[in-house]
């Protein structure tokens, strides 16, 4: 899919709105990140449509510790797919889900608020692993805030190349660094500080020069939908525009027609699974 000030161009000439007095670029950002929402919404409703945003999270299990925090992009905490455990090697042991009341005397783990408990604690001092895999959320979109121009991983200031935006640090407090193509290579940075074009963040990364500063946890400037979800987005953002503009309430819910929706759901189910076919054990009627 196109870069995200690609879109936001398009939607503007569109809509006669090509001057950022109207509806500004965040603003904009902010409409592709609802409609970006309300596809996953659609795909998530089909078995297979989340499967393109499986995420794997690792920690190391710490001795007579008994919860353990989901990581921050999970979609919700009934989106995990598996929860595993490996004790000192690479073999890793699967885990039932219980109910809170068992913790106490079941085996498996459970889920409180944001949090993921197993049961039963770990007591001894070995080398183990907890493993989730879940579905998470779709990373955030976001323009190009800065380019890298130096990065000293020593202070932990990055120095961006002039035509860098004044907002950064204005509508979130981390950012990423992505590659041409939106390609997240360090995420989850904290914004310590920013000041004419000097940003201050964590020291003793590797940061290349020539990728571009994002601001968002998760962020990148291109949506990790497929291609054909691409009109998709400019359908939802131009009718957001036109419900502003008239005033009229319009809901996420009417975004898209219902012929629209079905499209959605049918490219995620149909792309998502392969066919599954009994082994054939009887090769006499081949002629083999």
């Amino acid at each position: 899919m196109r870069r995200i000030e690609h879109l936001i161009l398009e939607v503007r000439s569109a809509t006669s709105n090509k001057s950022i007095s109207k509806i500004s670029q965040q603003d904009m950002v902010n409409y592709f990140n609802r409609a970006q929402d309300s596809i996953q919404t659609i795909a998530m409703s089909v078995d297979s449509g989340s499967r393109i945003l499986s995420g794997l999270y690792k920690a190391n299990l710490v001795q007579n510790q008994e919860s353990y925090y989901l990581p921050s992009n999970i979609y919700s905490p009934n989106s995990i797919s598996s929860v595993r455990i490996s004790q000192g090697n690479d073999q890793f042991f699967p885990l039932e889900r219980i109910t809170e009341k068992e913790r106490q005397r079941g085996y498996g783990y459970a889920i409180v608020a944001d949090k993921l408990y197993i049961s039963p604690v770990l007591r001894w001092n070995a080398t183990n692993e907890l493993e989730i895999t879940y579905q998470r959320k779709m990373n955030r979109l976001g323009i190009r805030s800065g380019t890298v121009q130096a990065y000293d991983s020593g202070t932990g200031v990055i120095t961006l190349a002039a035509g860098y935006s004044s907002d950064i640090g204005t509508y979130d407090d981390y950012f990423c660094i992505v590659d041409s193509s939106g390609l997240i290579v360090n995420e989850n940075l904290p914004i310590i500080n920013f000041s004419s074009g000097s940003l201050t963040t964590t020291a003793g990364l590797t940061i290349s020069n020539g990728n571009y500063v994002v601001c968002g946890k998760y962020a990148t400037t291109h949506s990790e939908l497929p291609e054909f979800c691409e009109k998709f987005m400019l359908i939802y953002v131009e009718r957001k525009i036109q419900s502003v503009e008239s005033s009229s309430d319009l809901s996420a819910v009417n975004m898209f027609t219902v012929e629209e929706a079905q499209a959605i759901r049918d490219i995620f189910s149909l792309s998502s699974k392969d066919a599954m076919y009994p082994p054939i054990t009887n090769t006499d009627y081949l002629w083999l």
